[in-house]
């Protein structure tokens, strides 16, 4: 909910490149640094939305509808505060019946999600989504969460065990792979 909450990145991220600009005028044209900023925007929004997509497995279907998905997903994530993780893990390929088997499907079966699955399932799959991967099989994405990573700690400092960190590689790779596959 703060400053840095995910949902006000992109105005975090505007906020600090104009005081960046601020602090380089001495250095250059006010009139260059305002179109550099403003040749940034179009390039940053198109380059998340590619993200979003690619993340999801989806194809672009245009900027207007890209758009509206990539700002649905946003707004959604932010008002349900779903593990963002699961989401994007539960919806590879914009499969809702995949989605609907996941143990976060409560999040998906609400009024604020209605809107948000017709946009998802409206875009197609990649060709490679790569959902055959075992690790789209698992009912829940490898996380990284500092929680999670931090956790992996106390086996090693309590008794020298090591296993619960290479299980974590071990599962942390099957994600890369499963990831760069589809890439």
């Amino acid at each position: 909910m703060g400053l840095y909450a995910f949902g006000k990145q992109p105005d975090v991220l505007a906020w600090n490149l104009t005081r960046l600009a601020e602090v380089l005028l001495p250095l250059s044209e006010h009139a260059r640094l305002e179109a550099a900023l403003n040749r940034f925007w179009p390039t940053f929004q198109h380059s998340v939305w590619g993200a979003v997509l690619d993340r999801l497995g989806l194809q672009s279907l245009g900027a207007e509808q890209d758009s509206t998905l990539v700002q649905e997903v946003f707004n959604v994530l932010h008002e349900t505060q779903m593990p963002f993780e699961q989401f994007f893990f539960d919806w590879r390929g914009g499969d809702g019946g995949r989605a609907m088997r996941s143990p976060a499907a409560e999040h998906y079966r609400g009024v604020a999600f209605e809107t948000l699955a017709g946009l998802i399932t409206a875009h197609p799959p990649t060709a490679n989504a790569n959902l055959d991967h075992p690790y789209f099989a698992r009912e829940t994405p490898r996380t990284m969460l500092i929680e999670d990573m931090e956790a992996l700690w106390a086996p090693i400092a309590e008794r020298d065990d090591w296993r619960p960190l290479y299980d974590a590689l071990g599962e942390i790779e099957e994600m890369r792979e499963a990831y760069s596959a589809a890439s």
